[in-house]
């Protein structure tokens, strides 16, 4: 019973110290933060909701499947409360970058589209949910509770009559998931939205929980977590390219307007080329 004590204790120990670097922020949201803070504050609750989501994404093997599948939806849950929030930021950011190539009266029109069509963009549909500290606090402790609730039931029997260290289960996991990522980098087709996100996203869960165990997998682990957050800042901006094309179509703009709708695409498309070529020579090395 040796892996049934060494992992479970593990899983839940890592899954503790997400906990109460999560409290810290909660707290920091019901005080009612300035608007610099409080974008502060929901990336690093985005991040610590992601770092949960990867420890049962590394734990998979192991886990019962409908618990596994609860934990996540809960917490895609929490990430949707602030996720327009970036989206509508990161966007704001990419227009303003743009705008510093118009005419002051070219700028005043394009500010006035974008602030007019942003209210109706149905891909940032969350945005006029009001942020409450409270709700997300009530929606976070019942899936606390739901994962420290489930304790060792958490784990598949099977998982529990297996007599193999935490350290070979982490090794043997980890040459499984780097065998699934490097095959995705070698087949990815660079100009499929989906493709490029779902490698950013395998990426960006390895990379919280590689973090952590570079005890087991030593100086080889360190050098994937560095590889592997390139891939993700590079596949980030592709992603927030493509998602900002998608709610630039569907503006609604007048003909003075459209022409500088299509500018404005024709922008994001060469961020998104720049950002592609850039992915290429991080996978090639």
């Amino acid at each position: 019973m040796i892996m049934k004590n060494a992992i479970t204790d593990q899983f839940q120990k890592e899954a503790k110290v997400i906990f109460l670097a999560e409290d810290l922020l909660l707290a920091k949201l019901r005080a009612n933060p300035d608007e610099v803070e409080l974008e502060e504050i929901i990336h690093e609750l985005r991040i610590h909701i992601r770092k949960l989501i990867s420890l049962l994404f590394f734990y998979k093997p192991l886990l019962r499947r409908k618990k596994r599948k609860a934990l996540i939806s809960s917490l895609k849950i929490l990430l949707r409360n602030f996720g327009s929030l970036r989206t509508r930021h990161m966007y704001l950011k990419s227009a303003e970058d743009f705008s510093r190539h118009l005419s002051s009266e070219e700028k005043k029109l394009f500010t006035e589209m974008n602030e007019r069509e942003l209210d109706k963009s149905r891909f940032l549909k969350e945005k006029n949910e009001k942020l409450d500290p409270i709700e997300f606090r009530v929606l976070y402790e019942d899936m606390l509770k739901k994962l420290l609730g489930y304790g060792k039931r958490i784990f598949k029997a099977s998982a529990c009559e297996l007599t193999l260290e935490n350290e070979t289960f982490v090794v043997d996991r980890y040459q499984e998931l780097m065998e699934l990522y490097f095959e995705m980098e070698r087949n990815l087709d660079f100009d499929s939205v989906k493709e490029v996100h779902d490698l950013r996203v395998l990426a960006k869960n390895m990379i919280y929980t590689l973090k952590r165990k570079t005890d087991i997998l030593g100086e080889l682990a360190v050098k994937r977590v560095e590889h592997l957050k390139k891939i993700q800042d590079v596949a980030g901006k592709i992603h927030d390219a493509d998602v900002h094309r998608k709610i630039l179509s569907s503006f609604e703009t007048s003909e003075e307007e459209e022409k500088l709708r299509t500018r404005f695409q024709y922008f994001i498309m060469k961020e998104r080329e720049e950002s592609t070529h850039k992915l290429k020579k991080v996978i090639e090395g």
